[in-house]
């Protein structure tokens, strides 16, 4: 029995998902502290980015209960989730590609405030004069490095800089708790480099649950690490004893050393 939910950013117990009697996430219990950086690893298939949708409402669970900050958020919309503070990116980059990098922030916070109020409008029909949506759009541009390109089309950055642009958005709406799936994917060295630092920078208020199959960064960044097989959590502990694990080194790694 997980305890403790109450005091929590997250809890999970008994979640479970089966696509066509196939358990994709069988059983997980979780429980992540406010401000907590918790990585998320393991093998292609284990069921992370499964788990990733059961949390954000984008699959509904067949077993368990979620708790969001002692909220029981079990049965609630994607949407209601958002309300109470999560906000994610994905493995695939998810923007707007012949908009601005302006343009897509202005949408972020924007659907942030309606939301948040209930309110369905144009969302562009008050862009040029509201002053307060830009200048929270300008706080987010700068938080993650995109000052200089407000007025670049998306689709014209490189694709690390599009990561950097989908890190703003997911920042935009203000989270609570951020769940981000593989934030380096796709990305250089010297590009994974940059990222970890950005990630670095995000508001330790901010809890952060993430997927990092490069274990180099999940380790450097990671406060905790739970590490996923065939569906289940098989290991939860700090970096070093992860990287010391000799489960994990079999089961993920296949190597007799941790390394990216």
């Amino acid at each position: 029995m997980v305890k403790n939910h109450k005091k929590s950013a997250l809890t999970l117990q008994g979640v479970s998902k089966w696509f066509g009697g196939v358990s994709a996430v069988r059983g997980v219990d979780l429980v992540i502290k406010v401000g907590e950086r918790r990585a998320l690893i393991g093998p292609n298939g284990a069921g992370k980015t499964t788990l990733f949708n059961l949390i954000t409402g984008e699959l509904p669970l067949d077993e368990g209960k979620i708790w969001l900050f002692g909220r029981d958020v079990t049965y609630w919309s994607a949407r209601q989730r958002v309300m109470l503070g999560l906000g994610r990116t994905y493995q695939i980059t998810q923007i707007f590609p012949n908009l601005t990098v302006e343009e897509n922030l202005f949408l972020a916070v924007r659907r942030r405030q309606e939301i948040s109020t209930g309110l369905l409008s144009n969302l562009f029909r008050s862009q040029t004069a509201d002053s307060v949506f830009r200048e929270r759009v300008r706080q987010v541009a700068q938080s993650v490095n995109l000052e200089d390109a407000l007025t670049t089309l998306a689709g014209e950055l490189s694709y690390g800089k599009q990561r950097q642009l989908e890190l703003g958005l997911a920042l935009a709406v203000d989270p609570k708790i951020l769940l981000l799936d593989e934030p380096t994917a796709g990305l250089s060295a010297g590009e994974r480099k940059w990222m970890t630092q950005l990630l670095e920078k995000i508001d330790k208020k901010v809890t952060i649950l993430f997927i990092e199959h490069n274990i180099d960064v999940a380790l450097h960044i990671a406060d905790s690490v739970s590490v996923m097989y065939k569906g289940s959590i098989i290991a939860e502990a700090d970096p070093e004893k992860i990287r010391m694990n000799k489960r994990v080194k079999e089961v993920y790694l296949g190597s007799p050393e941790v390394n990216g």
